[in-house]
């Protein structure tokens, strides 16, 4: 347990920082405090019959609500608790008094809170001017989702505060404030090496503060940026999803392979006039085709040392669909690049969408509809041939089935002559093939009429059906009377 005064100390060193003017505000994403129920193991928050246990080892700095009124409290080994100027802490006899908790245990444990790091972007949010509109804009590069070198820098204190620092050789912002009050970079440099600031800043005492209070180009300088970009882009590429396009475009500053486009126009100075002019005539563009919906986009400078850029990006807030690519073109034709003084640009798109995951789908297809045929044969297999020595059904499934498939069938054949008139239907011969017909089954079909008309033929009432081999159903043919013919009388007539 570290027992400090040092938020005494914080309010007198604030009491001479004057507000510096900063572009913009990044704001780190605090844990619960003390008096959140997510902070609490059990969900709730404790009361007077509860005692309050810390973890054994907790690394952060917590700030204590003015009032807690506890039976008792489990300190920690380490770790910091930040004691409000006008704050105490009242033990209590733990009777209920008629009073009941929500947690019936008497016991409320805290969460051990994680260290997270400076250089992830994922700790950050982006107040969009001050505005307090939190900005979550897929175009913007990962670098620049950390505090720029002129951005003020908000880290609240009302939570449990651990910050990982290892890695931040130089910590160059615009202006830091700390629980709502600015601080001097040589107060925040003294903290680091103190032995609260070692349990609120990891591997801090070495690290430099920097304000940097005028404009610059860029989001950071060309001596940090590949340092500040190797050392975000650490804590991002194993979560970067895969893009869903044939030729994604990494865009300068960016961690990870996106779909969108990205043009880059070369300019002979750093203008600040040029970005907000260039994303206002974006937004203009976006707001005539309705799509501002649709499509997300970024502008800003990137110095990289060799040259200054402006790189526009512009991609889908949803799935890719090439509607970016088409916007961009569509700009590029429409506006006039004369007033940005550049006649050099460089135009990288996405190329046609692509589902990664579709061939993967079509395999898994493949395969279940091979086992679904595999089945389907293999139990006809088994039904058909009971006997086969390889795979035997239980009795009782195997009668089920077998009577299914083994089910008496009646063939009739019929020749294709017609009845005579006159004829009844018991005249037709009919040939039936039965197969393994049970007894039963035959007693039940015995004497049944087995024969019909049929109607194809008693219309046309000549011959019998199916005729006997007797004399008396074969045809008569009549008589005729022959001519005698004499042909030597013929033939001496004619010589």
């Amino acid at each position: 347990m570290i027992k400090h005064n040092y938020l005494f100390l914080v309010l007198l060193w604030l009491s001479t920082i004057k507000l510096i003017s900063v572009n913009s505000i990044k704001k780190w994403i605090e844990n619960p405090g003390f008096e959140y129920p997510s902070s609490w193991e059990s969900g709730y928050l404790p009361c007077s019959q509860d005692e309050i246990v810390f973890p054994e080892f907790y690394s952060s700095a917590i700030l204590l609500p003015t009032t807690i009124d506890i039976t008792g409290i489990t300190l920690p080994n380490n770790g910091a608790l930040l004691l409000q100027p006008d704050g105490e802490i009242v033990f209590s006899s733990g009777l209920d008094n008629g009073f009941k908790c929500e947690n019936s245990n008497q016991k409320a444990e805290l969460k051990t809170t994680p260290t997270r790091h400076w250089f992830d972007p994922h700790n950050w949010m982006n107040l969009n001017n001050g505005s307090g509109k939190i900005e979550n804009n897929a175009a913007v590069p990962h670098i620049e989702r950390i505090p720029c070198s002129n951005e003020l820098v908000q880290i609240p204190a009302t939570g449990a505060l651990s910050i990982d620092l290892s890695d931040v050789k130089t910590l160059r912002v615009g202006q830091i404030n700390l629980d709502g009050l600015d601080v001097s970079k040589e107060f925040m440099e003294q903290l680091f090496k103190s032995e609260l600031g070692e349990v609120m800043f990891k591997y801090a005492s070495l690290t430099q503060v920097e304000y940097y209070k005028d404009q610059q180009c860029g989001c950071h300088n060309s001596d940090i940026f590949w340092d500040y970009e190797w050392n975000v882009c650490k804590h991002v590429q194993d979560i970067c999803e895969r893009p869903k396009c044939h030729t994604p475009i990494i865009p300068s500053g960016h961690c990870c392979a996106i779909c969108g486009v990205m043009m880059k126009v070369i300019v002979n100075k750093c203008d600040p006039s040029y970005t907000e002019k260039l994303s206002k005539m974006i937004a203009h563009s976006l707001k005539e085709q309705e799509m501002e919906e649709q499509l997300s986009y970024h502008v800003s400078y990137v110095d990289a040392g060799v040259k200054t850029y402006l790189q526009v990006i512009v991609v889908e807030k949803d799935d890719y669909e090439e509607s970016s690519v088409k916007f961009m073109h569509h700009f590029n034709e429409t506006v006039s690049w004369d007033e940005f003084k550049s006649s050099t640009k460089e135009f990288f798109t996405s190329g046609r969408p692509y589902n990664p995951n579709g061939l993967r789908a079509a395999l898994l297809l493949m395969i279940g509809t091979l086992f679904g045929v595999l089945v389907f044969f293999f139990v006809i297999f088994v039904n058909f041939a009971p006997d086969n020595g390889i795979v035997r059904l239980p009795r009782w499934m195997y009668v089920r089935w077998y009577e299914f498939f083994q089910s008496p069938f009646v063939f009739a054949r019929f020749d294709n002559t017609a009845t005579a008139e006159g004829d009844t239907a018991e005249n037709v011969v009919i040939d039936v093939q039965q197969y393994n017909v049970s007894a039963e089954y035959e007693e039940n079909i015995r004497g049944t009429s087995t024969s019909f008309d049929n109607p194809m033929f008693v219309d046309n009432p000549t011959t019998k059906a199916n005729p006997q081999n007797d004399d008396d159903s074969m045809p008569i043919c009549e008589e005729e009377e022959l001519t005698e013919i004499d042909l030597d009388e013929q033939v001496e007539g004619i010589l």
